[in-house]
């Protein structure tokens, strides 16, 4: 089975490059800009893996992950937060709400896709 990814950010530049980056290495990818485009692209794919940035034009990240624990079909998931946001409340407001991993923006494209690989590994 494909890895597959759902990549929850409104930097359209930067879901290019991380589209790019794990497509190159065998990655399925579907990307949402906002809370509102993941929960509809959720109602259809079903990924092994989401990432969300924080800071979301209809809400915040955070919020976003709990939701997703919340729900019968999601609580599963390995959720990795993806951001610019600096500070370690920030890391530990993620870790609280349930991702299995933090990552600090811009990505590292030499280690974005086995980041994430090991991020499938891990039990929300």
């Amino acid at each position: 089975m494909a890895r597959s990814v759902l990549i929850i950010d409104p930097d359209l530049a930067g879901n290019k490059l991380a589209t790019l980056v794990l497509k190159q290495d065998g990655w399925v990818v579907i990307t949402a800009t906002s809370a509102e485009e993941a929960h509809t692209a959720l109602a259809s794919f079903m990924p092994s893996l989401v990432v969300t940035e924080l800071r979301l034009p209809d809400g915040d990240g955070i919020s976003l992950v709990a939701h997703l624990r919340r729900q019968v079909t999601t609580q599963h998931l390995p959720i990795v937060a993806l951001t610019a946001t600096h500070g370690p409340e920030t890391e530990l407001d993620s870790w609280a709400a349930g991702c299995v991993d933090f990552i600090q923006k811009p990505i590292d494209v030499m280690t974005f896709s086995d980041q994430l690989g090991h991020a499938l590994g891990a039990q929300p």
